[in-house]
């Protein structure tokens, strides 16, 4: 359930790098097992010392340390399958070993929230608008694999998530033994990236916050008010309607629709009253509602892998 992260921990200066004297700048060094190297700015400037730690990248600078990447995949190696409670544990305590930094002292400065939900049908290809914004298309050349929508504190994905690797994979899928990785079908993934911490600071605000459940079940139930921010078309018996209605029906799930210059505020109230009452009429002719089968889907998952 949680995959990129970025951490940063304060006033851990390592002095035994330098036999104890102030931070040295100057040579790459190896530390933990890990032969972190110096790294510079554009104007030529040091800016810090990097390393790996599996996936992970590791920032050194005399001032702080900082950590970042997909805890998923460094667990896992994918983000396609499952992320539990008790494995985001496991990961956090390797961190804390591996760098003799207890997870309380790390401060959360970004954070991707996202679950995994088998689903016959491309998600994506419902969503119609996100509160009122467009969704952008999410696409490597010209084939479509996702929306996205950007907001100022965070950004809401929807995509196939098989799909999405394989496009964005350089060659082919090998496993830690070189053997090919078959791909899960029919993965639909729901995505909210975290660029400020203000909407969940209440919930998380360390690497230690995350090893709770129930924080996690309260990341999850924010995803989902996300995810019931998402305008989707339902699959409806349309012969319910007049030609006229079924126009309307249409056209009110467009943005623009609603922003006609020749529309004077009258006649748009009342476009808009008709425009439900054809939603109404809709809705009891309803054939299937893929956003509340996928809500029930997402309930489901969260309670399982805040569980295990």
């Amino acid at each position: 359930m949680i995959d990129h992260i970025k951490v940063e921990s304060l006033g851990y200066f390592y002095p035994e790098l330098s036999g104890g004297k102030e931070f040295d700048r100057s040579q790459d060094f190896e530390k933990f097992g890990i032969l972190f190297s110096r790294q510079h700015n554009r104007n030529g400037n040091y800016a810090y010392h990097v390393g790996s730690f599996g996936n992970l990248l590791v920032k050194i600078n005399g001032r702080s340390v900082s950590i970042e990447n997909s805890l998923h995949k460094f667990y896992h190696g994918n983000n396609y399958s499952n992320f539990t409670h008790s494995e985001i544990n496991n990961a956090i305590e390797m961190i804390e070993e591996q760098f003799k930094i207890p997870s309380a002292d790390f401060k959360i400065k970004s954070l991707e929230v996202g679950i995994n939900i088998g689903y016959s049908s491309q998600l994506f290809e419902f969503c119609k608008l996100y509160i009122m914004d467009e969704f952008d298309k999410m696409r490597k050349g010209n084939k479509v694999y996702g929306k996205k929508v950007y907001k100022s504190e965070y950004d809401f994905k929807v995509y196939d998530k098989p799909l999405e690797t394989k496009l964005n994979s350089e060659s082919t899928l090998i496993d830690v033994f070189g053997k090919s990785i078959d791909l899960p079908e029919g993965i639909n993934r729901i995505e909210a990236k975290f660029k400020k911490m203000r909407p969940i600071s209440s919930i998380v605000s360390t690497l230690n916050d995350l090893k709770s459940s129930v924080n996690l079940e309260n990341l999850g139930n924010k995803l989902v008010g996300y995810f019931d921010n998402a305008n989707m078309r339902k699959q409806y018996d349309y012969t319910t309607l007049t030609p006229r209605q079924q126009e309307l029906f249409f056209a009110g799930f467009e943005r623009d629709f609603w922003k006609e210059t020749k529309m004077n505020t009258h006649t748009r109230k009342k476009k808009r009253r008709e425009w439900k009452k054809c939603i109404a009429i809709m809705d009891e002719a309803l054939n299937n509602n893929p956003k509340q089968e996928f809500r029930d889907l997402m309930l489901g998952k969260i309670n399982y892998l805040t569980s295990n």
